[in-house]
């Protein structure tokens, strides 16, 4: 049993958060790391977790969860309301900052609108498998949210949300190079 809350329906009195602290920062900082993709971002997520938990404590049923399966709920609804507020405005692959030069309609104009192309799908190439598969079957292969879903056996939020999360990716990384 842990000593941060007393799991289960043991615990009498409020939570030590001294005790959750010491038995889940590790845990809440790399998940929220792993969420967040930044050691920075994740150190303040951190903190904003232990604060909710904190402002919290009264919601916290021990007959329901025990205290590891309820701060992971927070640090869930914590690292998707970062991504939330952090969203950017991407509508389409054509709309990426890949490339900072205007294009002339000169004889060049194709050649650079296909490098332009590559090096969008060479992007594309690097990021996590999933969102990868999700990019190709949507921009290549032209298939719906719906058919995509069916080929890869995961449900239709999952493409949803991991073609936004490659898109946000993919505007990070274009705009490093």
């Amino acid at each position: 049993m842990d000593s941060a809350g007393q799991a289960g329906g043991e615990r009498k009195g409020p939570i030590d958060f001294n005790a959750l602290w010491r038995d889940y920062h590790d845990q809440v900082y790399h998940r929220l790391y792993r969420m967040v993709g930044n050691a920075e971002d994740a150190k303040d997520l951190t903190i904003c977790v232990y604060a909710r938990a904190w402002q919290r404590q009264d919601r916290y049923d021990p007959s329901r969860s025990s205290v590891c399966t309820w701060l992971n709920l927070i640090v869930k609804t914590v690292g998707v309301g970062f991504w939330r507020k952090r969203r950017l405005p991407v509508r389409s692959l054509e709309t990426l900052p890949v490339s900072r030069e205007p294009v002339d309609d000169g004889p060049e104009a194709e050649h650079d609108a296909e490098a332009v192309r590559m090096r969008l799908w060479r992007a594309v190439g690097d990021l996590p498998e999933l969102e990868s598969a999700v990019m190709r079957l949507r921009h290549l292969e032209g298939l719906s949210v719906p058919e995509t879903a069916r080929r890869l056996g995961v449900c239709v939020r999952t493409v949803m949300y991991r073609e936004a999360r490659a898109k946000v990716l993919l505007q990070v990384k274009l705009r490093q190079e």
